[in-house]
């Protein structure tokens, strides 16, 4: 290999760690613009007599304004991927239809964008092609023997298990059908809801198992947290309404009831509750604490967002770049990206500055040329993966 298709080569890969290294960041910007606008702040309508006009002026303004924010940020990070995905050696097959459904995720995400109604087609199109980004990428990081690819394929197979749920009611009431079928479909997506719960709650736990094997004690607190919390705001959103209840307790009841799906699963409400807070508050965990694997730290905030709510656009795309991360992340089984990229030379010692070699002058009758040309190949070189 030449020196330049060497130098090409690691820029590529520094490239690539630089793309990954970014998808935590935007997990975290993820998680906390969706917990407030998409849960507090519809909360806080009605909440304390006087605060809608401060809601109407400010907090509704802010929260959209996060939204259109996280839509940039994940279209860049998705588009960015992608070219690292046509960059790599993943099967061509692979390659053509991350590169097609990208394309259609990002013309469907960018007309969502510019107008506020959703026509019916443009959100089938998104819907589908994020979940289908999904499915390949997270089957593509199994294939390769890595379970991290669970957490995104329970969270889309879960997804559209109630997404076909719900729109089966949906035609149903479209075409105005009797009573009884009306019943019998609002009772097959009930329990296509409770069948999506359940795995939604396996895969965060799941999520939460991997937290606590990666780092320790501190992944053991995160989680139990989590949980912890998870359970108390499920108490408060079915404990009895009370005329005298506390401000907070208020806001903690319909918080919870924004995170609620429908149709509602066949579970106590107690633990559908649960159900739909936990994956929340396990991705906060993980994005809080998940310091050793960052990447896959990201990709399991991005999925656990998503819970059975990946037909929301936002929620959808950043399932779709979870999935993505994760199959380019285990295609550097090594770390050679993150070790080209950070790692100083083995031959240079640290805080030296970069020496030059002395021109030498050979001998009459000597060649200075190298056997074989000046191509060197440079065998059995090994990077480990840093732990941090």
């Amino acid at each position: 290999m030449s020196a330049k298709a060497l130098l090409s080569s690691a820029n590529d890969r520094s490239d690539a760690a630089l793309v990954l290294s970014v998808v935590r960041l935007v997990a975290a910007v993820s998680c906390g613009v969706f917990v407030m606008s998409g849960a507090v702040v519809p909360a806080m309508h009605g909440w304390i007599v006087g605060i809608s006009s401060f809601l109407e002026k400010a907090a509704d303004p802010v929260a959209e304004a996060g939204s259109q924010l996280v839509a940039i940020l994940l279209f860049v990070t998705m588009i960015a991927l992608v070219v690292q995905l046509l960059k790599s050696r993943a099967p061509l097959a692979l390659r053509a239809l991350g590169l097609v459904l990208s394309c259609l995720a990002s013309m469907a995400l960018l007309i969502t964008m510019a107008i506020e109604r959703i026509p019916g087609p443009i959100h089938l199109i998104l819907s589908c092609s994020t979940l289908a980004l999904a499915l390949a990428f997270s089957g593509d990081v199994l294939a390769r023997r890595a379970l991290v690819g669970l957490v995104p394929l329970g969270v889309a197979v879960a997804s559209f298990l109630r997404g076909i749920g719900a729109y089966y009611v949906e035609r149903a009431s479209a075409a105005r059908r009797d009573v009884e079928m009306l019943q019998s479909a609002f009772e097959s997506a009930r329990i296509c809801a409770t069948i999506a719960a359940v795995l939604v709650v396996v895969t965060a736990g799941y999520a939460a198992y991997q937290l606590v094997r990666a780092e320790r004690r501190r992944g053991i607190i995160a989680t139990s947290i989590a949980a912890v919390a998870s359970l108390l705001i499920a108490w408060r959103a079915t404990a009895p309404v009370d005329d005298g209840e506390a401000a907070w307790s208020v806001l903690v009841r319909r918080t919870a009831q924004e995170m609620a799906t429908l149709p509602a699963p066949h579970l106590p409400a107690f633990i559908a509750f649960f159900a739909s807070v936990l994956p929340i508050a396990v991705a906060i965990a993980v994005i809080s604490v998940g310091r050793r694997q960052p990447v896959v730290s990201g990709a399991f905030a991005l999925a656990l967002l998503a819970g059975v709510r990946a037909e929301v656009p936002l929620l959808g795309l950043g399932l779709a770049v979870g999935a993505l991360a994760l199959s380019l992340d285990r295609r550097d089984i090594h770390g050679v990206f993150a070790a080209l990229s950070n790692a100083p030379r083995a031959d240079v010692p640290a805080g030296s500055a970069p020496t030059t070699a002395e021109p030498t002058t050979a001998e009459p009758g000597v060649s200075s040329e190298v056997p074989g040309g000046n191509d060197v190949e440079h065998d059995h070189v090994v990077v480990a993966r840093p732990l941090d």
